[in-house]
C-alpha cells in the first residue's frame, strides 16, 4: 500500500484520536517500507530471520552476475581494442563493476526518494577501502613482502578524497541544488581526462619512473581485466564451497540460461537487468529488516546494504593479492570509490533534475555529512599508516584497519541513533495500518 493510499484510508476512516491527515508524521520519519509492496512474510524475529537469509542469496546472485558475466563478457569485448587499460578501467569497468550501486542509486532517487542510496554508497566506500585492504593483508607472505607502489596508491586515495568533499558540499544543507550534481559528474570527467593526459605526457617526456614499467599496465587503477577471476584463481574445492554450489544451483543454471555469453550484447543486457531486479529485492529486504528492528533505513544502508555492495569488489581484490598484485588490489579499492561516489549519485540525481521541474532534491544530509568527515579522517589515517609501515601490506597493518573499519561501523551507529546530535527523526509506527 503506498503512502497515498494510507493517506485516503486515514482520511476516510472516522477516528476518534486526532490523527487525520497524518498528524502524528510532523514528529517522525515516514519509513521507506511505504514506497514497497506488502512482503507477506511473518511479523516477528523469524519474519526478519528469512529477510536476512533472503539478503545474503542475493548478495551471491549480485556478486555471481557482476564477476563471472558482466565483467568477462565486456573483457571479451575490449580486448581486440587499441584503448588504454587506464581509459576501460576508469569508465567501462569501473562501471561494470559499480552496478549495484547505481542501481540502488536509481531505486532511492526515483523510487525511495531518501537517503538509502547515498548512504549505501558511503557505506560501500568504506568497505572498499578498509575491510579489503585488510583482508588482503592476510594474504600477503611473511617472507616476500613487497612494498606498495606510492604514486597509483596516492593519485587514487587523493581523488577518492576529492569525491567525498564533492559529496559534501553536494549534500550541504536540507537539498541537493540543481547545480551540485551536475559538478560532480564533471569532476569525474576531468578526472579520465587527467589519466589520459597523465599517460601521454609522461610517455611524451620520457619520464621514466620507476613505476613506468610494465608492471603499471597490470596496476592500471581501477578495475583492470587482469583482475577478473579466470580458471586459475579455482582452488580444490572444500565441504564448504560443495554446499554453497548445492545452494545455490538454482540461480546458477538460471543465470547460466538467461545471460548468454555467446551473443554480448544480449548478455550485458540481461546482466543489467539481473543487477537492477536483484538489486531492487534486496533494498527492499533491507528496509523490511530495519523496520521491523526499529532501526533507521540511512543506519541500514551505511552498514548492511554497503557491506553487501562490496562483496563483489572483494573477491575481484582477493583474486589480484593471490597472484601478489597487492597495488592493483589497494588501487580497485579506492578508484571504484571514485566512480560509486562522483557517477552513482551525481547521475541519478542530474537525471532527476533534468526531468522534474523542481530545483533542488530534499535530502537528509545531517547523518551523510558526518559519516562523510569521517571517512575523510579514516582515509587520512590509512594513507598515514602505509606511510609509516614503508608501504607495506603485511598482517598487522591488516589488523589495524579491521579494527578501523569496527570503529567506523560503531560510531556511524551512535550518529545514525542520534546518541550525539538529532540527525534522524524516530520511524513512524505504521505496523498496525500497514498489515491489514
Amino acid at each position: 500500500m503506498t503512502q497515498h493510499a494510507m493517506e485516503e484510508t486515514f482520511i476516510l476512516n472516522d477516528f476518534s484520536e486526532p490523527m487525520l491527515g497524518w498528524a502524528p508524521w510532523d514528529n517522525c520519519t515516514s519509513p521507506a517500507i511505504l514506497d514497497f509492496p506488502y512482503t507477506g512474510l511473518p511479523g516477528g524475529l523469524f519474519g526478519v530471520l528469512i529477510s536476512c537469509l533472503f539478503l545474503v542469496y542475493m548478495y551471491a546472485v549480485l556478486t555471481a552476475v557482476c564477476n563471472f558475466y558482466l565483467l568477462p563478457t565486456l573483457a571479451d569485448m575490449w580486448k581486440g581494442m587499441t584503448v588504454t587499460s587506464d581509459v576501460i578501467g576508469a569508465t567501462i569497468m569501473a562501471a561494470a563493476a559499480a552496478t549495484p550501486e547505481l542501481a540502488i542509486s536509481l531505486v532511492s532517487t526515483f523510487w525511495i526518494e531518501g537517503e538509502v542510496g547515498a548512504e549505501a554508497i558511503v557505506g560501500s566506500a568504506t568497505f572498499n577501502c578498509l575491510i579489503i585492504p585488510g583482508v588482503c593483508a592476510f594474504l600477503t607472505k611473511s617472507h616476500n613482502e613487497k612494498p606498495i607502489d606510492i604514486w597509483p596508491l596516492t593519485r587514487d586515495a587523493l581523488m577518492f578524497c576529492i569525491s567525498l568533499a564533492c559529496l559534501i558540499f553536494c549534500v550541504h544543507g536540507e537539498y541537493v541544488h540543481w547545480y551540485k550534481p551536475f559538478i560532480m559528474v564533471i569532476v569525474y570527467f576531468a578526472y579520465v581526462i587527467g589519466l589520459l593526459l597523465e599517460k601521454y605526457l609522461r610517455r611524451k617526456t620520457m619520464m621514466l619512473y620507476y613505476w613506468i614499467n610494465e608492471e603499471e599496465e597490470k596496476n592500471s587503477p581501477h578495475i583492470s581485466l587482469s583482475r577478473l577471476p579466470g580458471k586459475s584463481s579455482i582452488e580444490k574445492e572444500t565441504l564448504l564451497t560443495q554446499l554453497c554450489s548445492l545452494l545455490f544451483w538454482p540461480v546458477t543454471i538460471i543465470l547460466y540460461i538467461t545471460i548468454p555469453r555467446k551473443y554480448p550484447s544480449l548478455a550485458i543486457f540481461m546482466s543489467l537487468t539481473w543487477i537492477a531486479v536483484v538489486s531492487y529485492i534486496a533494498t527492499w529486504m533491507i528496509i523490511y529488516i530495519g523496520y521491523n528492528l526499529n532501526i533507521p533505513d540511512s543506519l541500514m544502508a551505511l552498514t548492511v546494504l554497503g557491506f553487501g555492495l562490496g562483496i563483489p569488489e572483494l573477491l575481484s581484490s582477493i583474486c589480484a593479492a593471490k597472484t601478489g598484485k597487492y597495488t592493483m588490489a589497494l588501487c580497485n579499492a579506492f578508484g571504484a570509490n571514485t566512480f560509486n561516489i562522483l557517477l552513482c549519485l551525481g547521475l541519478p540525481w542530474s537525471i532527476k533534475l533534468l526531468i522534474s521541474n523542481n530545483q533542488s532534491i530534499w535530502v537528509n544530509t545531517e547523518g551523510l555529512a558526518y559519516n562523510c568527515a569521517l571517512i575523510l579522517v579514516i582515509v587520512t589515517v590509512i594513507y598515514a599508516s602505509l606511510a609509516l609501515n614503508e608501504f607495506v601490506l603485511d598482517k598487522k597493518i591488516g589488523c589495524f584497519f579491521l579494527v578501523l573499519y569496527s570503529i567506523f561501523v560503531v560510531l556511524s551507529t551512535l550518529i545514525e541513533m542520534n546518541v550525539f546530535y538529532p540527525v534522524n527523526l524516530p520511524l513512524c509506527n505504521i505496523k498496525d495500518y500497514y498489515y491489514d
